[in-house]
């Protein structure tokens, strides 16, 4: 028998994502759940600048979550990725996008270059993304997490000076690839499993 979480959902015909990030929004857009509903970012609905000061990836994918369908009153999805270093104890971890500078303007390949230089001559390149998704809707709050492990490169491939718009993902192999994540087709989901596997969770969570 359908749950009620799911009976309400079959009603859902819009979602807003708390994102500007085009490489994800199409990233989500493309899996199947969501292929039948019409995916906003947070452009269209013009929402600002959302404060992430959570202490862990779902704090930060809830807060983005909540403010959203605060703002707009339409069922809102907001994610959370940090990029954790094993050989640094886990740098730079949620904090890897203020490590390339302020939003709208950071520069990746400097903050490759920092994780690289503090990793100097170890040999142990192991690394993960982690994401959170948060999902919030009319008396619904829901969380989920994904990883993907990989190795941590530099220089990136491609070059990481003109590709900051691609993040940590020119940095990145994941494991059993020999490519990096920049480098793969955009429709091939094992390149964002992370993400991936966050939102699956997700699906299972609401659809019961």
């Amino acid at each position: 028998m359908e749950s009620s979480l799911a009976k309400r959902l079959n009603k859902i015909s819009k979602v807003v994502i708390a994102s500007t990030n085009h490489g994800k929004i199409i990233e989500i857009k493309n899996m199947d759940f969501f292929r039948d509903i019409e995916v906003l970012s947070a452009a269209d609905v013009n929402l600002g600048d959302i404060e992430e000061n959570g202490e862990t990836l779902e704090e930060n994918a809830l807060l983005k979550a909540r403010y959203c369908y605060q703002q707009t009153g339409i069922p809102s999805l907001a994610d959370d990725t940090g990029f954790f270093i094993n050989a640094l104890d886990g740098f730079p971890g949620i904090h890897c996008g203020r490590l390339a500078g302020p939003s709208g303007n950071r520069n990746f390949n400097m903050a490759a270059k920092t994780i690289s230089d503090k990793l100097s001559d170890a040999d142990d390149r192991s690394a993960l993304f982690a994401s959170a998704i948060a999902f919030v809707a009319d008396g619904i709050e829901l969380v989920s997490k994904g990883e993907m492990l990989g190795t941590f490169i530099y220089p990136g491939i491609p070059d990481g000076t003109t590709l900051d718009g691609l993040g940590y993902k020119n940095y990145f192999i994941p494991d059993g690839k020999d490519i990096t994540c920049a480098q793969a087709d955009p429709e091939d989901e094992s390149f964002f499993k992370h993400r991936l596997t966050a939102v699956q969770n997700l699906v299972r969570e609401l659809i019961g």
